[in-house]
């Protein structure tokens, strides 16, 4: 076995600059939608993190018995977009259970870490 080219084949010619240029854009804009791709598929679960944190929120503060929506009514807890019932919510709030409200979550938040390093 010979690992050099058969003799009847052509070397193939060398491309024009404008096309290499063309080319060399389209790899370009390639790398680019890949990178707005995986930024969508990043997102999502930053914003998974912030809802679930904001429904727990809307919980705690029983938003689901004012809500518009029956399934939340009726199942009890929130079952939509927690966004909406907290944005009409918390400037009802007096600024004194928001604040407990707060200092509570970041203390069991503290309660947490400190029971999973001790494991």
């Amino acid at each position: 076995m010979t690992s050099h080219q058969p003799a009847n084949r052509k070397t193939p010619a060398p491309l024009p600059a404008a096309l290499r240029a063309r080319i060399g854009g389209i790899h370009m804009q390639m790398f680019d939608v890949i990178e707005r791709m995986l930024a969508q598929l990043a997102a999502p679960q930053a914003d998974a993190s912030l809802t679930i944190e904001r429904r727990q929120f809307a919980n705690t503060l029983g938003l689901w018995h004012f809500c518009a929506r029956s399934t939340c009514r009726r199942g009890g807890c929130c079952r939509g977009e927690p966004k909406e019932c907290l944005q009409a919510a918390l400037p009802l709030l007096p600024a004194e259970t928001l604040e407990s409200l707060l200092a509570d979550k970041k203390e069991r938040r503290r309660a947490r870490r400190s029971l999973a390093a001790s494991c």
